[in-house]
């Protein structure tokens, strides 16, 4: 049950945008990221393998995953390609054009790090929940908007998923092209 947890649409709005107004450096970077996760519901691993390549002008296609574990780019988790379309999704086509407009020259991943290294669930764990450096820990900034009372809880950033998922039934999308989006059947 704990991982099919969502944050509501307000906590979504307050954590992408705490991201982006972060005057840590390393949070306002990975803003775009967490803001592509809540907007498609893509799994991490096809946020972390996506290229420039698989932006369309109305879809984004999802054929790779990027395995944190192993280092290695694999087929996605159901082993399909996955078309995600973009016609209704003003902020996405908006966060698109952005992303290209950021890209550096030969930049094959959208997302990549300030150091231009592509992501992977530990920097984004330490970015979202926290981490130790120099025998001190730091919380990360959705740990610490749930410190602040600005969220009600912590979830994993997984949840970014099950948020889009959540937000997207209860707005009455057509749950077999939901879940069709997502790559989930409709039980799931």
């Amino acid at each position: 049950e704990e991982d099919y947890k969502a944050f509501t649409q307000e906590e979504r709005n307050t954590i992408v945008q705490a991201f982006y107004l972060s005057d840590k450096k390393s949070e306002r970077q990975i803003a775009d990221l967490i803001s592509f996760l809540f907007l498609t519901g893509c799994r991490l691993g096809e946020a972390f393998a996506l290229k420039f390549d698989d932006l369309k002008p109305d879809r984004i296609i999802f054929d790779e995953s990027y395995s944190s574990e192993t280092g290695i780019l694999k087929t996605t988790k159901t082993d399909t390609i996955r078309i995600f379309k973009t016609q209704r999704y003003t902020k996405l086509q908006n966060l698109i054009k952005a992303l290209r407009t950021k890209a550096l020259p030969n930049q094959e991943y959208v997302f990549v790090t300030l150091s231009g290294k592509q992501y992977n669930r530990s920097k984004l764990s330490a970015l979202w929940l926290g981490n130790h450096k120099s025998k001190k820990y730091y919380d990360g900034l959705v740990t610490r908007l749930v410190k602040e009372g600005k969220i009600s809880q912590y979830l994993k950033p997984s949840s970014t998923r099950h948020t889009f998922i959540t937000l997207q039934a209860h707005a009455g999308v057509d749950l077999k092209l939901l879940a069709d989006s997502v790559g989930n059947s409709v039980d799931v």
